[in-house]
């Protein structure tokens, strides 16, 4: 029998917790550290309006450029007590007894609104030109930084994403699936998601833990999964304010787009029970720090356990490749628009629920059948780009295997205002199927 942590470390399971040791004084001390952190940077006024108004309200009072110098600010202030509760939480809930490790990155995920964040003048280029520890000058290097537009110094992998990413503003920047392997992470990972403030179903983590188990391939850069892998229905989390969600770490994950009115604020780290290793065909960024528990618990942070990539890679293991499953091409040799409805197929070659990706020469389109009715639609994402054709699909909606952004298969609509698909009329003349413009 496998013991508590094991479920999580070895196995594609995911927990909610909304009961845990010390959860009141630690939503207590991560919201207080919060206000200080915004009067440090914004002044007293601000933190005071915030307070009032609730942290899930932030993007009303903190303009999205100057959200990486709050962030580290937080990570000098609240760096230490996530990583006492981490350990604590492991102990007291995972039945983890021998000594373990935890990463020393914490992540602080704050992400505003999709339509406000957009607006943002901050882009990556921008981003990595800024000096985050001088927060007090923020203004003027926000400033400097909007007028630097040089991009020939940005490592190729910052480049790589910010074509991914179509060069939108940092503030909505999103995680497309992947495994946290496949970003230089460690094998056996227990991944800790504390939700903070301003949590819905609309702006959560994204979980497919039915097809983690899968030989699934990713991009060489950025190592989000590679497009031709069909998706199931994204699984939402439902987590409250001041819970916590743990998954493993190779349970393929995304963020999804915030198309809620309120600012979601998270902290992650993770947890191993094991010694560190990776993998070995990345090209992310390397994380070999992790402080031991038993460290954490003697308040020694000056000397975190260093596992470098190279030294710690997992033994590959001949594993049975499963193949997964792809929708059909049909390659259609004519532009769009046509004045005339162009032909496509005989009516029966598309079966119940599937999709067909039609390719022409100018543009995609998916086409496919629900209850005996036909549907097709633009096959590009305008998020992102990502194509359509890989997500999850029933009667009503269709949903965006990139940041799970859904959106109505007869009116071409999402929870977006800015974003939405081209809806294309189908017509069956004598069991044949017609495009119609």
């Amino acid at each position: 029998m496998l013991k508590n942590y094991q479920i999580y470390s070895k196995k594609y399971e995911y927990a909610v917790f909304n009961n845990f040791f010390k959860k009141l004084e630690t939503k207590g001390f991560v919201t207080s550290e919060l206000f200080e952190s915004i009067k440090l940077l914004m002044g007293n006024a601000c933190a005071n309006k915030v307070k009032k108004s609730g942290l899930e309200n932030l993007h009303n009072f903190i303009p999205c450029e100057y959200l990486p110098f709050l962030v580290k600010i937080l990570q000098k202030r609240i760096d230490k007590f996530f990583l006492h509760f981490s350990v604590l939480f492991a102990k007291k809930k995972l039945g983890l007894r021998k000594n373990f490790f935890v990463d020393q990155s914490i992540i602080y995920r704050i992400h505003y609104p999709f339509e406000i964040g957009k607006k943002s003048n901050l882009k990556k280029a921008n981003y990595l030109k800024l000096n985050l520890d001088h927060y007090k000058s923020a203004k003027q290097q926000i400033k400097n930084s909007l007028k630097n537009k040089n991009l020939h110094q940005i490592e190729k992998r910052f480049k790589e994403a910010i074509k991914y990413h179509r060069n939108l503003p940092t503030a909505v920047w999103c995680h497309g699936p992947h495994k946290d392997t496949w970003f230089g992470h460690s094998y056996n990972g227990i991944n800790i998601w504390y939700a903070v403030a301003g949590v819905t179903k609309k702006n959560g983590v994204i979980l497919y833990p039915s097809i983690s188990a899968k030989n699934l391939k990713h991009l060489r850069s950025p190592n989000y999964i590679a497009p031709g892998q069909l998706l199931p229905k994204p699984i939402i989390p439902a987590v409250n304010n001041g819970s916590l969600l743990i998954f493993n770490s190779e349970t393929l994950h995304a963020t999804r787009i915030n198309t809620s009115n309120t600012t979601r604020i998270v902290i992650t780290t993770r947890i191993n029970p094991f010694k560190p290793t990776f993998y070995d065909g990345t090209t992310e960024a390397e994380y070999p720090s992790w402080f031991s528990a038993q460290d954490i618990e003697k308040n020694i942070f000056e000397s975190p356990v260093s596992f470098p990539r190279k030294e710690n890679l997992k033994p590959k293991k001949k594993t049975k490749k499963t193949p997964i499953k792809s929708e059909r091409v049909f390659v259609i040799n004519k532009k769009l628009p046509q004045k005339e409805p162009v032909y496509i197929c005989k009516s029966q070659k598309i079966k119940n629920n599937e999709k067909i990706l039609l390719k022409f020469q100018n543009r995609q389109i998916i086409l496919f059948k629900s209850e005996s009715k036909f549907h097709a639609l633009s096959a590009s994402c305008p998020h992102v780009g990502i194509n359509l054709i890989d997500g999850f699909h029933d009667k009503k909606s269709i949903f965006c295997p990139g940041h799970g952004l859904r959106f109505d298969v007869k009116s071409g609509f999402s929870e977006c205002k800015s974003l939405r698909i081209k809806i294309f009329r189908i017509k069956n003349i004598s069991k044949k199927l017609y495009l119609i413009n």
